[in-house]
């Protein structure tokens, strides 16, 4: 694989690089036809989405933050009091003198910067963090598929250790592992340590990749989970195997989706019929 990487790039010049990305790719999961239907949709932006993007500014860019993220503190109504009400003439004044930043609220930003400092309090994610080079562009040629792959690299810290940020509603190892499988994170990270060798951004392979997990609400309590060698070959098999598929639907022009044709039988998942067999017992 041949790459290249690129410190400098803005996320909106990011998006604009033809190739594929992990948060498309996954889609391929679902079936090629919900990856295809992916591509052609606007992607709606989201709440939980505006504040990822606020936190890992606040997080890996402070700089960037404080210069691109402004806060409406209030201003006062005719009689005089405080009003925080967008309604006012004193905050449409405010916007429009501001309209080349992003807008968060008051508890958008307690939030954002709550999480940020609960990052720095911790040891072994502010290790991750500091001094580490941050939101990092690799472009790629994937070697057997052939296929152009992109990725924007979070963290690759100061002893070359890959790491990516999530945010999260519960760090705890029960319910994040959840999460893990049923976002794909192993296939995302996989996916970013492909790109960070072929870009030779200077990540060390040997070193296990990391995910830096943070509560968006307080206490905002943070966990480094550590990913050894059995989940990374897990979530370099999925990201093969989604860019295989990927590459024969682009080469036949077929987009199918769960199932072309026939029926398929029902079946319980492992941990229903698990429930049912205790409930008779």
């Amino acid at each position: 694989m041949s790459g290249v990487s690129v410190h400098s790039m803005d996320f909106a010049a990011y998006r604009k690089i033809d190739a594929v990305n992990w948060s498309s790719l996954r889609e391929i999961g679902r079936s090629p036809r919900h990856y295809q239907a992916a591509l052609l949709a606007h992607r709606q932006d989201t709440p939980a989405m505006a504040y990822g993007r606020a936190l890992h500014a606040a997080i890996l860019e402070p700089e960037e933050f404080s210069r691109l993220y402004v806060c409406w503190q209030g201003g006062y109504t005719a009689a005089g009091k405080p009003t925080t009400s967008r309604a006012s003439g004193e905050y449409k004044a405010w916007a429009a003198d501001n309209e080349d930043k992003q807008h968060i609220t008051q508890d958008e930003l307690a939030r954002v910067m709550g999480a940020a400092t609960a990052v720095r309090a911790h040891r072994d994610a502010a290790d991750l963090v500091d001094g580490a080079q941050t939101e990092i562009t690799a472009q790629w040629t994937d070697r057997v598929t052939g296929l152009r792959c992109k990725a924007r690299l979070d963290i690759v810290s100061t002893s070359g250790r890959l790491a990516d940020l999530k945010s999260t509603i519960d760090s705890g190892p029960i319910e994040f592992s959840s999460s893990v499988h049923r976002y794909g994170y192993l296939g995302q990270l996989a996916h970013y340590l492909a790109g960070a060798i072929a870009a030779d951004i200077g990540v060390d392979p040997l070193i296990p990749p990391a995910i830096l997990a943070v509560e968006s609400q307080p206490p905002h309590d943070v966990v480094v989970y550590r990913i050894g060698p059995d989940l990374m070959r897990i979530g370099e098999e999925m990201r093969m195997s989604y860019l295989i598929q990927l590459a024969a639907c682009r080469q036949a022009g077929s987009w199918p989706g769960h199932c072309s044709e026939g029926e398929i039988d029902l079946t319980l998942p492992a941990w229903a019929r698990a429930n049912k067999t205790k409930t008779k017992t």
